[in-house]
């Protein structure tokens, strides 16, 4: 049975894996990129992306009875020293996911750039929410957007 820790890690070991984000000399923004699964509480180090379980939606089933957890969310915080920064990176994570979920990639089907989070952490399909401002610090330091993926898995 698929988990959502599964498609958090798959989600994670695509962008890590995939250009920019791999590739020196592309880009000095995106090769500083940190990736990290869970909140990442407290931080100040930028640019980083965190990956985390934020959770889903119930579904009446009936009467008297709910459907929990469907379609359970995954929350991304990019933090980065300025939102257009922030927003670069999501495009970048954003082009990397589709293009893996595309089979856009060389070689086998299941590696990375094709087909991996979905063979890797059986996930059926993503759904993409548009980025937003959130606060993190005070001083406004740091700049942060959210966005959530809504994961479907396969059967």
């Amino acid at each position: 049975m698929a988990e959502l820790p599964d498609a958090i890690n798959a989600l994670l070991h695509v962008a890590v894996n995939s250009s920019p984000f791999n590739l020196s000399g592309s880009n000095p923004l995106y090769e500083a990129v940190k990736f990290k699964s869970g909140f990442p509480r407290g931080s100040m180090e930028t640019p980083t992306v965190a990956l985390y379980e934020f959770g889903g939606a119930n579904q009446p089933q009936g009467l008297g009875t709910i459907k929990q957890w469907r379609d359970p969310t995954i929350r991304v915080d990019v933090l980065a020293e300025t939102g257009l920064d922030a927003l670069r990176i999501i495009e970048k994570l954003r082009d990397a996911w589709r293009a893996d979920f595309d089979c856009e990639g060389s070689g086998d089907v299941g590696d990375v750039g094709n087909g991996y989070v979905r063979e890797t952490g059986t996930v059926k399909s993503v759904g993409f929410a548009e980025p937003r401002d959130a606060p993190w610090d005070d001083v406004g330091r740091v700049k942060r957007k959210i966005f959530d993926l809504t994961i479907r898995f396969g059967d």
